[in-house]
């Protein structure tokens, strides 16, 4: 329901630390629908208004070596923030990939969350470009979500790294950490009914 959806939304934003515990939320539809409306309420996608178009023509090329070069010297102008959070929402959706209780390959994956992760070159993107730059958004997610996820676990691992100089403040909020020696197999168990329609529902 939108209004659920927005109001845990607006109480993880207005939380003290930024950080908040969903466990005793049972409805994964509702903590998705949050994802996708935060990144669609960003003033520019994760890939930003500059590069997106950068990221499109790259798609378009025929070898998949050249597309990872290219592509990785994109991921690397983009900002830290931009650039962490596309790492963890990739590495995030290749576990549900390969979890069985989800039923959501890479494919069915780009073309429903595409719109909200990849996003559009701009917010004002007319109505014959939609189409183009959604075609676009499945092709580049697929790509990510098939790129190694060894890759992506760096830029992570960067970001818990604290410079030598900087004290560490304890409290401070950063990307979640990620455990070298842990790997992620299979999506934990529910313990409550899967609906019939998926929250991977197209947006």
């Amino acid at each position: 329901v939108e209004g659920q959806v927005k109001e845990l939304k607006e109480r993880i934003l207005k939380s003290r630390t930024g950080l908040f515990d969903l466990s005793h939320y049972n409805d994964i539809h509702l903590i998705c629908g949050v994802v996708k409306d935060f990144l669609r309420s960003l003033s520019e996608s994760l890939l930003t208004n500059a590069l997106w178009k950068s990221f499109a023509t790259v798609i378009d090329e025929e070898s998949d070596f050249i597309k990872q070069q290219n592509f990785d010297s994109l991921i690397q102008q983009l900002p830290k923030p931009n650039r962490d959070t596309l790492a963890f929402m990739i590495l995030h959706l290749q576990r549900v990939a390969v979890a069985p209780l989800c039923r959501m390959p890479i494919l069915n994956l780009s073309r429903t969350l595409g719109p909200a992760v990849v996003g559009y070159s701009s917010k004002h993107v007319s109505g014959i470009d939609i189409v183009g730059e959604t075609y676009k958004q499945t092709k580049i997610l697929e790509f990510f979500l098939k790129m190694s996820s060894d890759y992506w676990s760096k830029f992570l691992i960067e970001a818990e790294t604290p410079e030598p100089s900087a004290p560490v403040n304890k409290q401070q909020i950063g990307t979640p950490i990620l455990t070298r020696h842990h790997h992620y197999q299979n999506t934990p168990p529910t313990n409550y009914t899967t609906p019939a329609n998926t929250f991977f529902s197209p947006l």
